[in-house]
């Protein structure tokens, strides 16, 4: 599932993103995530890559971004792990 944002709303976001007090990485992977330039198995099949593009840890959808970092059973265990 691809989220899009209105374009109005994009310099809001961004200067959000970039206000928050967090680490450098955590800019980075932030804006890879909201720019879909993280590597997920959906986006090497979008590249015509062969291979599987269900989730290797939860095998219950598609890895994106969203999936990864947000709804995967396996990612939301890390958290509560924390």
């Amino acid at each position: 599932m691809l989220i899009r944002w209105h374009p109005i709303d994009c310099d809001s976001l961004w200067n959000k993103v970039w206000k928050l007090k967090v680490l450098p990485k955590v800019h980075n992977l932030l804006w890879g995530a909201l720019s879909h330039c993280l590597i997920t198995l959906s986006q090497l099949h979008i590249k015509h890559v062969p291979m599987q593009k269900t989730c290797p840890m939860c095998n219950l959808v598609d890895e994106t971004e969203f999936h990864v970092l947000v709804s995967c059973p396996f990612a939301a265990q890390c958290c509560q792990r924390r």
